[in-house]
């Protein structure tokens, strides 16, 4: 596997997890 598709990867995957994690806290939030 090259860096740079890893790099995207991972990029992606934090991305996605900082999303959830938003929306956890949001949820939270309005309850």
């Amino acid at each position: 596997m090259s860096n740079r598709t890893l790099r995207l990867l991972l990029l992606c995957a934090v991305a996605l997890h900082g999303l959830a994690l938003l929306l956890y806290v949001a949820r939270n939030h309005w309850i």
